[in-house]
């Protein structure tokens, strides 16, 4: 089963159907992107761990030039598969990447973005519910944002913008000591690359600063 999880982007869940090695009836995601023209194209996602359970499951990112043939695992800076494995803790999730396209996918009319939920081990009991979001695919590199503004906002909030890439989803951290930073909350630059973030102030720190990072 495929489920619409909202805000949390989807997920994958087995049916109770086994396939002959226990595995039960898997499923995909497929996104189709045209890379005419374009190199240096990056993909982050996040993967998460809806709930955990006795058979692992694992969700791969893979690609394949054109709309046939077999699909190709990507592979990390060490030469492995890039993937999401399920965590322990329900809830749990992990920003994976960026990772570059290999040339073969550059200067293309049609590659295809595959996110295959699979089997990894177990052969009795419910299986693990993954979740795949964020996914975000970038071409020609990310420039930094730049800070717009900061200004108190109502019942002691501070309001804060700056301007990055339009439509890319940057963290925001926060740190009193620019040493240790903690994370906040995610953003979405608008199509404009405007962006905007509202948290609490606190009146007791001496300093506080504030970054993006992406991804």
């Amino acid at each position: 089963r495929v489920l619409g999880l909202g805000e949390d982007g989807f997920s994958f869940l087995n049916t109770s159907d086994p396939q002959a090695d226990g595995g039960g009836y898997l499923g995909a995601a497929v996104l189709g992107l045209k890379t005419t023209g374009l190199t240096n194209i990056q993909v982050v996602w996040r993967g998460g761990t809806v709930t955990p359970n006795s058979r692992l499951y694992a969700i791969r990112l893979q690609y394949r030039v054109g709309a046939s043939g077999p699909f190709s695992d990507l592979l990390d800076g060490a030469a492995q598969p890039v993937e999401y494995r399920r965590s322990a803790v329900a809830g749990h999730s992990s920003l994976l990447g960026p990772w570059a396209l290999p040339a073969p996918a550059h200067n293309q009319p049609y590659v295809q973005l595959r996110w295959k939920y699979y089997w990894l081990s177990g052969s009795s009991g419910p299986r693990d519910q993954l979740r795949v979001d964020d996914i975000m695919v970038v071409a020609g590199g990310v420039a930094p944002p730049s800070f717009g503004s900061v200004a108190r906002a109502a019942n002691s909030r501070v309001s804060l913008t700056f301007t990055g890439t339009p439509r890319l989803i940057y963290s925001v951290e926060t740190s009193s000591d620019l040493v240790n930073w903690v994370p906040l909350s995610s953003v979405t630059a608008g199509a404009d690359g405007l962006l905007a973030f509202e948290t609490e102030h606190d009146p007791g720190a001496t300093a506080r600063f504030y970054r993006l990072r992406w991804p």
